[in-house]
């Protein structure tokens, strides 16, 4: 699932980057599919997993709060 969920996100990106450069919409709108799925993907193995959203470390950069 790892590498479905890079794909559609090196696409969306790809897809973005060419859809500007060339002022194509269906190219765009393409992009923002890949995009889509990837976070869909992301969210179903966050669900799946019950990981919680600061469970990857402290959000303040690994600093102790004060006592």
């Amino acid at each position: 699932m790892r590498r479905l969920k890079l794909f559609l996100a090196a696409l969306g990106f790809t897809l973005a980057t060419a859809g500007v450069a060339l002022d194509q919409r269906a190219l765009v709108w393409g992009a923002m599919a890949g995009l889509a799925g990837a976070l869909a993907i992301r969210l179903w193995e966050r669900r799946k997993h019950g990981t919680p959203a600061g469970a990857h470390g402290p959000a303040n950069g690994g600093t102790q709060p004060p006592a």
